[in-house]
């Protein structure tokens, strides 16, 4: 009886890989990699493959929930502004839930320093800012004030929000002395004196003050 070779070639037991379906990623994912991203490089630094790099997969597999970087950018957007929507407190008198209100939604907002560089790039358009006029609208129309004088006022308390919000951020990344300097350098000459006579009041008050200044003023003068 014949012997096999001592040396003969081993069968090949296994099939060929064959290329299979990329990996799945969720949407949320691929919202909170480019958030991520955002906020680690800024704006410039968002590209379809580097938030595919962070979550270990090929560029190709983002387009199943978004055709191209603008429709990832709005959607990222829309996901960071869905932090700005706060419930109005439930108890206390309908100034004092306005007030907790809005400083509840200032302190929300500085938690994600993304939205200033977002807010440039995407006018906001999400369902938080809506939803919160409506809510803040029914509270006052439970103060006794109508429809139409209870949502132009909600409107303007979200608009203040919002604003004092987006110069707070820019004025954190600013030398306030060196921005004050030279906007004294563009008054009239024959103003500069009185000018310059407000500016240590201007130095002296922080962010806090003013906001908490600005919405006690507000909502005192709703009425």
């Amino acid at each position: 009886m014949a012997s096999s070779p001592k040396h003969a070639p081993e069968r090949q037991t296994t099939s060929p890989r064959r290329r299979g379906r990329p990996p799945k990623v969720e949407r949320e994912a691929v919202l909170e990699a480019g958030l991520t991203l955002i906020r680690a490089e800024g704006l410039e630094g968002l590209t379809v493959r580097g938030v595919a790099e962070r979550l270990g997969v090929a560029p190709a597999t983002l387009y199943g929930h978004f055709p191209d970087k603008d429709a990832l950018l709005e959607a990222i957007a829309d996901r960071a502004w869905d932090r700005f929507y706060v419930e109005v407190p439930e108890r206390g008198r309908w100034r004092e839930r306005l007030l907790g209100w809005m400083l509840a939604v200032r302190a929300r907002l500085r938690s994600a320093p993304e939205l200033p560089v977002l807010l440039n790039a995407v006018p906001p358009q999400p369902a938080a800012l809506l939803r919160t006029t409506r809510a803040l609208g029914d509270l006052l129309v439970r103060a006794g004030f109508s429809r139409e004088e209870a949502v132009r006022r909600a409107q303007g308390l979200v608009w203040t929000v919002v604003g004092f919000f987006v110069i707070e951020s820019a004025r954190a990344r600013l030398d306030v002395e060196k921005q004050h300097r030279g906007m004294l350098a563009r008054v009239p000459e024959e103003e500069r004196g009185a000018t310059e006579e407000i500016l240590p009041l201007l130095r002296d008050r922080g962010d806090d003050e003013i906001y908490r200044e600005l919405v006690g003023a507000l909502v005192r003068g709703l009425r």
